[in-house]
């Protein structure tokens, strides 16, 4: 299964799981990414009604990484107030529970690897034959 379809299906760990198995770098080095993917998965808790799930996975994982800035503490305050409903649809922040959600999400993952694998690296094959024949056409 790709990456796109684990994440409209809401199988998110299986989705960092394969993203990480792609560069392991892509979400060390994108905090922000990492926190999109967390809070996904914090939504799908929700959506079956795992509450104590829920609060265990949103203060381990999720409130240290809002330490030190006030929009992404905002996000995750949002997506506690899912919790308030039996019903996400009848939430004022219905939309993140939805499959478009997921669909964005799915889409700026997509961007975030593609572009990952445009960085040269040391171990980037083209990128050092690239370099090479640069240099030799140097005078």
């Amino acid at each position: 299964m790709n990456i796109r379809a684990l994440i409209i299906s809401g199988k998110i760990d299986e989705a960092i799981n394969a993203i990480n198995d792609i560069n392991s770098e892509i979400l060390e080095f994108n905090p922000s990414i990492h926190f999109e993917l967390q809070k996904q998965k914090l939504i799908e808790i929700i959506k079956r009604n795992k509450i104590e799930e829920a609060l265990s996975f949103a203060q381990d994982h999720l409130f240290p990484m809002t330490q030190d800035n006030e929009k992404l503490l905002v996000e995750l305050e949002k997506i506690m107030l899912l919790l308030a409903y039996d019903d996400i649809s009848k939430s004022p922040y219905k939309e993140l529970g939805t499959e478009e959600q997921l669909r964005k999400l799915s889409s700026i993952i997509n961007i975030e690897i593609l572009s990952a694998q445009l960085q040269p690296t040391s171990n980037n094959i083209n990128y050092i034959k690239i370099n090479n024949l640069i240099t030799l056409t140097l005078p």
